[in-house]
């Protein structure tokens, strides 16, 4: 920042670009003098800027979007990149986990099926119950306006687990009446 910038006012008096033009930025940040960590941070040898920001009244997922779709366009000069952090990539590694674990525990449910029917036909008719269960699961967070998080991930897990359980007894049912 050239040395005019390098005061309250001054840093409140750089232009910065928005969609509808380029404003000072006062008009869209409060700045003040406070007291922070005393250190210079590295990453990897490399000196490293955080920039903090708290998303309240919106969710996480449309915040970082936002922010994606913005640093998109933006040219950083050699040796600069842009890193997001904090609560949204632990969201985000959770989110990796959870889709792993899921896949994992499909097939171990139709292992366990298939161990007990001793048939591909039953223990498949079981798991058809998961996508017809999912499928009202996902249209009622649209409906409501939620966002797919991590809470909503378990909720598809448990709704999951009960659908199969639903189907085990339906076939079970079907083959006592057999």
């Amino acid at each position: 920042l050239p040395e005019s910038a390098r005061s309250l006012e001054g840093l409140g008096q750089v232009l910065i670009e928005t969609p509808s033009g380029r404003i000072p930025l006062s008009k869209i940040a409060t700045i003040e003098d406070a007291d922070g960590p005393n250190q210079i941070s590295r990453d990897n040898g490399k000196r490293r800027i955080v920039i903090s920001a708290n998303a309240s009244g919106r969710p996480l997922s449309e915040v970082v979007a936002d922010i994606r779709k913005v640093t998109a366009d933006s040219r950083l000069p050699e040796g600069y990149f842009i890193t997001l952090g904090g609560q949204f990539q632990a969201q985000e590694e959770a989110s990796r986990l959870i889709s792993l674990l899921s896949v994992v525990s499909v097939v171990l449910m139709f292992v366990v099926l298939y161990s007990r029917y001793k048939s591909a036909v039953l223990s498949a008719l079981i798991m058809v119950n998961i996508p017809l269960a999912l499928v009202g699961a996902v249209l009622g967070l649209w409906l409501s306006g939620q966002p797919l998080s991590v809470a909503a991930l378990v909720g598809f897990i448990t709704l999951a687990g009960i659908s199969v359980r639903n189907g085990i007894l339906k076939v079970s049912h079907y083959i006592n009446l057999m």
